[in-house]
């Protein structure tokens, strides 16, 4: 946890930078709003030690053009509460054959459906397929 301050109790520089270890995103700082709309998909708020606000996104599969928008955090909300998609065109480099070819894309980006469990009628909690408790 060396991005703590030098004075927080769980400061350690061991396994600074070491992948597959976990990290604080928020630096010790207090979060009150999130959205995860997936792995490596995901927008939160918190509060400044000194005041203020902070905000940080991590969108993989967004396009870099679409996260230079600034995409705001109540769209991602809707996103997750109304089960909509964010789908994107891009041109991707492609090879062929050793021939490189432009390829135009359209890629659902992010999306709050979450295939892998059954998501219940409050549209956040989910079961694991195959639970007893899903109406059939």
């Amino acid at each position: 946890m060396s991005d703590y301050p030098k004075n927080h109790p769980l400061y350690c520089t061991k396994n600074r930078l070491v992948n597959g270890k976990m990290k604080d995103e928020a630096k010790s700082k207090i979060l009150f709003k999130f959205i995860g709309l997936g792995p490596k998909a995901y927008c939160f708020f918190g509060s400044e030690l000194e005041g203020g606000t902070f905000e940080k996104k991590a969108l993989k599969g967004v396009p870099k053009y679409i996260q230079k928008m600034n995409i705001p955090y109540e769209f991602l909300y809707e996103i997750l509460t109304e089960q909509d998609k964010l789908i994107c065109n891009m041109n991707q480099l492609r090879s062929y054959k050793h021939k490189v070819f432009t390829v135009n894309v359209t890629k659902s980006a992010l999306h709050g459906f979450h295939s892998k469990r059954y998501i219940n009628k409050d549209g956040v909690t989910t079961l694991a397929w195959c639970h007893y408790s899903i109406p059939k």
